[in-house]
């Protein structure tokens, strides 16, 4: 165990440990605390290399003994290793270097008084008063002035589907001109979406659990990771008031927010521990979503400005569909 002697230990505290020469696959590591019951370790190496495990939480604080403990059946089980420790009433802040009640409230209340503040300077410049004042008023997007497609270029039968795609993929050269190329584009940037929403959702969280985290930090990491999604409408405003005409109305903020997503995504490569730096990962993926959700924004609003209304319905269908595909 990773563990000194006397050292202080507080309430819910996380163990670490090593073992060596254990077959993969066999075996378990067992810790107790006093004449408590002993607690299965989670094995984070596979061969219980290494190993950590969240303590109970202790009626009793002062003087106490933490075992440990390699068993393979009931009649073979390895000597006890022990450590003398004082138990202390404080909650720990978590042995694994990183905590996320520590996350100071500062790393959400910047980005959201920041963007706020945009939006505000969006509503007064382009005095929303004036507009809401008028009558009959009504957004239409460029959607609504296309020329209506012919459907068959979506192929609808698996005979020569592949012949068909491809001229369906060279009549038109733009978004705009093309309904296969609005469907494809579309489905690719939601894709894009979907895969570290994979990661963010289902692997990292269960790559706590199984690293000795309850629900307790997982659900927290989550509700952290998943707020930016909360307040994306603030983008809609912000995406449709500040634009660069001569690189799309689009374009600027999809590639920015693609530009972000992968930075914050690379800078993961460089944490050795991702379950030990739980705090600096969660800002991480934070600032990522931050992005995303700026991406998810933008992406629908290019779909409103080139889909034609009959075509929306099947659109969307093939967008949440190629994100579950990432996902």
């Amino acid at each position: 165990m990773n563990v000194e002697t006397l050292q202080q230990i507080g309430n819910e505290s996380y163990i670490l440990g090593t073992a060596s020469g254990v077959p993969a696959g066999t075996g378990v590591v067992e810790v107790r605390v006093g004449g408590g019951e002993w607690k299965e370790a989670a094995d984070l190496t596979g061969d219980w290399g290494n190993w950590r495990v969240k303590l109970d939480p202790h009626v009793e604080s002062g003087n106490s003994t933490i075992y440990a403990r390699l068993v393979f059946s009931a009649d073979s089980i390895s000597p006890v290793d022990s450590r003398r420790v004082i138990l202390i009433d404080e909650q720990s802040s978590g042995v694994l270097g990183g905590d996320l009640t520590t996350l100071s409230s500062m790393v959400f209340i910047v980005p959201f008084t920041l963007v706020s503040a945009l939006l505000v300077f969006v509503v007064i410049r382009e005095r929303w008063d004036l507009k809401f004042k008028r009558e009959n008023f009504q957004y239409q997007g460029l959607g609504s002035h296309l020329n209506r497609v012919d459907p068959r270029l979506i192929p609808e039968y698996l005979t020569g589907y592949l012949s068909s795609s491809r001229e369906a993929w060279s009549d038109g050269k733009s978004l705009v001109e093309n309904q296969f190329r609005r469907y494809v584009s579309l489905s690719i940037l939601y894709t894009a979406q979907g895969l570290p929403a994979g990661f963010t959702g289902v692997v990292y969280p269960a790559y706590l659990y199984v690293s000795g985290y309850g629900p307790a930090e997982v659900a927290t990491m989550w509700a952290v990771i998943a707020l930016p999604w909360t307040f994306k409408f603030l983008y809609g405003p912000i995406v449709d008031s500040v634009q660069a005409p001569s690189y799309g109305l689009r374009r600027p903020w999809i590639l920015f927010a693609q530009t972000g997503m992968a930075v914050t995504l690379g800078v993961l490569l460089f944490i050795p521990d991702l379950a030990a730096s739980i705090e600096t990962v969660t800002f991480i993926l934070f600032v990522h979503n931050l992005f995303s959700s700026l991406q998810d924004v933008s992406v629908d609003a290019l779909a409103v400005d080139i889909l034609q209304p009959d075509e929306v319905a099947k659109a969307n269908g093939f967008m949440f569909a190629a994100k579950r595909v990432g996902i």
